[in-house]
């Protein structure tokens, strides 16, 4: 089922389906992915509990194995809507037996969309109804539709942090699996305050960045046309596009979490930059975009 939300200008469309936002337009004009199969057929996946690929496929809860698939289950879980305004709708997914098998822990997790004056705020909030500590990742996976003017081409674009990095790594998942090297390519930005976009970019799958100082990007067209995305609260960004297929779009996808290390810990609760809520508790963040025309 998909829902519809507006506010002023803006229309929007989320799917109960993976709780996605999966279209946002403003006077007609379109802002996310579409989901062309050809290059890729998601739009705006929630990714919960785990972030990209585990090692070998698997991990281990207090000493015992399991096997998650990759981006975890929200991404193909139905939800449930729970309230709903105009502009406003908050969904809930809660464990299952299915998930369990691979995340044997008691959990809701909820995600509202709202409509803003210029885009849309997207907020995680996930509940521990287990009995024991909870560790997950989450992260989000929005694709933006390219161009944003008529006529541009892809390298039209640039990537614009809200101060130059001087301390980011960037880490290279080989095939979009396992990070190799732990170390990663340090100083990755180099001091800029930019990235120019070109399909070589992403030649080795997804920039995986981590130490940005940064908690806000803006991808602009050479008009200055384009989105901005506020992240703070998490750690990580992916930036990615399909690698090899000139496709027409790119993600920005706030994460809290990371793919797998070939040398990291077995243990789940020691990969990096996980969250974990104590039984009883809850865990809430989220991220913002804006339409910059």
């Amino acid at each position: 089922m998909t829902y519809t939300l507006k506010h002023l200008d803006l229309t929007a469309t989320v799917a109960s389906q993976g709780a996605e936002l999966i279209s946002l337009q403003k006077q007609g004009k379109e802002y996310i992915w579409t989901g062309d199969a050809v290059y890729w057929n998601g739009h705006n996946p929630i990714l919960f509990p785990v972030i990209g690929f585990l090692k070998n496929g698997k991990t281990f809860f207090s000493g015992v194995e399991y096997e998650i698939p990759k981006h975890g289950y929200a991404r193909r879980s139905e939800f449930t809507p729970v309230s709903r305004t105009e502009n406003s709708i908050t969904l809930e997914m809660t464990d299952t037996e299915e998930t369990r098998k691979g995340f044997p822990f008691r959990f809701v997790l909820q995600v509202t969309h709202t409509l803003t004056e210029d885009g849309f705020e997207t907020a995680y909030r996930v509940e521990n109804r287990d009995e024991r500590t909870m560790p997950f990742m989450i992260g989000a996976h929005t694709g933006f539709l390219l161009p944003f003017s008529e006529g541009a081409k892809f390298e039209d674009h640039t990537l614009i942090f809200e101060q130059p990095e001087c301390h980011v790594t960037r880490y290279i998942a080989v095939g979009g699996q396992i990070i190799e090297d732990a170390a990663g390519q340090r100083n990755y930005l180099d001091g800029a305050d930019r990235l120019p976009l070109s399909y070589g970019l992403f030649d080795d799958d997804a920039l995986m960045l981590t130490g940005l100082c940064s908690r806000k990007i803006a991808l602009l067209d050479q008009d200055g046309h384009g989105v901005g995305m506020e992240f703070d609260g998490f750690d990580a960004l992916g930036i990615w596009t399909s690698p090899g297929k000139n496709a027409p779009f790119l993600c920005l996808e706030p994460w809290n979490g990371i793919n797998a290390f070939r040398n990291e810990e077995t243990e789940f609760s020691q990969k990096p930059f996980i969250r974990s809520t104590e039984p009883g508790e809850c865990y809430a963040v989220g991220y913002r975009v804006r339409i910059i025309d």
